[in-house]
């Protein structure tokens, strides 16, 4: 009988044993499946997140791109406006030497009219004092 009991009670507490290890074992199962699920969300989440930094990744990249195509046009812009007035300023000079150029030939010109002008009055006044003398003359002849 002794040996029965102590057999029962050995049995009674293999099998108290047994049912708090597979209690724990459920509790340990639960909160694997509750890590597990825990874990799924995150990766879910690091995905959708992931996703999220790739399609602005790739918005920046599109705007980066036409942040340099605008840069570039500007560039272009600035190089033309550039080139045209460096045209425009040798044009200019072009044509200021050409200004300069025709007044000095003006200035020349009006030197050279100014001196015949002096010559035909000079000979003027020559021919006017010779017209005097022989007026004179002619005026002391008929007297």
């Amino acid at each position: 009988r002794e040996v029965l009991e102590a057999r029962d009670t050995a049995q009674g507490e293999a099998e108290r044993r047994y049912q708090d290890l597979e209690d724990r074992m459920a509790r340990d199962g639960e909160m694997h499946r509750e890590a597990l699920d825990a874990r799924d969300a995150a990766q879910g989440e690091l995905e959708r997140r992931c996703r999220e930094l790739e399609e602005r990744l790739a918005q920046d990249g599109e705007t980066h791109r036409e942040v340099i195509e605008a840069r570039d046009a500007a560039q272009g812009d600035i190089e033309r406006r550039y080139r045209e007035l460096e045209e425009r300023i040798a044009r200019d000079t072009e044509t200021h030497r050409e200004a300069l150029e025709a007044r000095d030939a003006t200035q020349a010109d009006l030197e050279r009219r100014h001196r015949e002008l002096e010559e035909r009055m000079a000979r003027d006044g020559e021919s006017h004092r010779e017209v005097l003398e022989a007026r004179d003359a002619a005026q002391g002849e008929v007297e």
